[in-house]
């Protein structure tokens, strides 16, 4: 593993090697990655109740993972709670019911 330093969310870094052996050395071969980081939060968020369950809707993150929004979403990962603050026991010490689930995404 190679750590960079300096090198930022989204900065294209030029990578170029070759090889040695006693005498010699061979010409380099090189290639471009672009830096990927974690994405921003999805924005938007709306929950509403539909006649057989729920509806949520939301926004593609801002950033989602190059510092712009060239990067594909691979997916979402929904959590629900009966209690707020996702606590395990809620005011009265009763224990809260938690799900949660993935979403795919086509890339968008």
């Amino acid at each position: 593993v190679v750590r960079l330093g300096g090198a930022e969310t989204g900065d294209s870094v030029l990578f170029t090697l070759a090889a040695t052996n006693r005498y010699f050395e061979s010409s380099t071969v090189s290639t471009t990655l672009r830096l990927l980081g974690p994405p921003s939060a999805p924005e938007s968020l709306s929950v509403q109740e539909v006649s057989n369950g729920i509806e949520m809707t939301w926004l593609r993150p801002s950033d989602t993972g190059y510092g712009d929004q060239t990067a594909n979403v691979t997916g979402y990962i929904v959590t629900s709670s009966l209690c707020s603050n996702f606590r395990e026991l809620d005011d009265n010490g009763d224990s809260c019911r938690t799900s949660e689930f993935s979403v795919g995404s086509s890339g968008q």
